[in-house]
C-alpha cells in the first residue's frame, strides 16, 4: 500500500456553496451550528479532493449514498453516481477530518486522541480475547490510547468491506499495528494505522492500492504531519494475514 499525505491547515468559507440539494437537507438536520459545521466542511472537503482526482468541477459531482445491504439513502459509502473510477472513504471525529481515495476498495477512520477511561464492558463487546487480555494489562492513559487505535482499524475495515455491523468488531483482530484482513467473498485488506498528536487514523485497503490521504482541521490550529506508525521490533511478527468469518 503506497501513501501520498496531504495536509490542509483550514477549509474555506465558500464550503457551503459546493454541497448539492440532498447534502444541505441533510446539514440542516444537525441540531447544533458546530455539528452541522462539521458536517458541511467535510463533505465539501470531500468534494474538492474527488475533484482533484478527477477532474471538473467539485460542485458538479453527483454522490450515491444508499446502503449497498438495506437500501437506505443515507446508511452506504458515497460514491461516485455512475461510475467506480474512483474510491474514496471520508470519516471525521470533531473538528478534524480525513479523505482517502484510490483505485480499489477502501475505508477511512479518524477519532479525536482521547484520555478519558474506558469502560470494561465496551472492551468486552468491541474486541477480541486476545486484544481484551492485552488492553487489561494496561494503565488506563495507555488503554485509552490502545483502544482507539483498535477501534479506528476496525471502523476502517467495515467501511471498506461495505457490510457495516454485519461484521461484529469481536470477530476480528486489530491488535497488531498493521495487518491483512480476509473476509469471505472479498479481496484482503491491509489495515494501515497514522498517527496526529491529536488523532488516530486508520485506513484498510488493498495492499497494492496507492492511496492518497488528506487531513484537514476545521479550526484554525497547527497540525502535525502525518506519518505512518513505526512497527516496534517485538511486534513485527505480528504482521500476519488475519482471516475473519460472516
Amino acid at each position: 500500500m503506497t501513501f501520498s499525505l496531504v495536509s490542509i491547515p483550514m477549509l474555506r468559507a465558500t464550503d457551503l456553496m459546493l454541497l448539492d440539494a440532498a447534502e444541505l437537507e441533510r446539514a440542516d438536520k444537525f441540531a447544533t451550528p458546530l455539528l452541522r459545521g462539521c458536517y458541511v466542511r467535510s463533505h465539501a472537503l470531500l468534494r474538492r479532493v474527488v475533484a482533484s482526482r478527477i477532474g471538473g468541477d467539485a460542485a458538479s459531482l453527483r454522490f450515491e449514498r444508499s446502503c449497498e445491504n438495506c437500501g437506505h439513502p443515507w446508511h452506504g459509502r458515497p460514491r461516485l453516481l455512475g461510475s467506480r473510477a474512483l474510491e474514496f472513504s471520508l470519516s471525521n471525529s470533531g473538528p478534524v477530518a480525513v479523505v482517502a481515495c484510490g483505485a480499489g476498495p477502501l475505508g477511512a477512520d479518524v477519532e479525536m486522541v482521547s484520555r478519558s477511561p474506558v469502560e470494561t464492558e465496551v472492551i468486552s463487546r468491541l474486541t477480541t480475547p486476545l486484544e481484551r487480555r492485552k488492553l487489561m494489562a494496561m494503565a488506563d492513559g495507555a488503554r485509552s490510547t490502545a483502544f482507539l487505535d483498535m477501534w479506528t482499524c476496525k471502523e476502517a475495515v467495515v467501511k471498506a468491506l461495505g457490510i457495516g455491523l454485519k461484521l461484529p468488531f469481536s470477530s476480528f483482530d486489530a491488535s497488531a499495528t498493521e495487518s491483512i484482513v480476509a473476509y469471505a467473498g472479498a479481496p484482503p485488506l491491509k489495515v494501515t494505522t497514522f498517527t496526529f498528536d491529536w488523532a488516530h487514523v486508520a485506513v484498510a485497503a488493498s495492499p497494492s492500492t496507492p492511496i492518497i490521504l488528506v487531513s484537514a482541521p476545521h479550526e484554525d490550529r497547527s497540525i502535525s504531519t502525518l506519518r505512518p506508525r513505526a512497527v516496534p521490533p517485538d511486534n513485527k511478527s505480528n504482521l500476519q494475514s488475519r482471516r475473519v468469518q460472516p
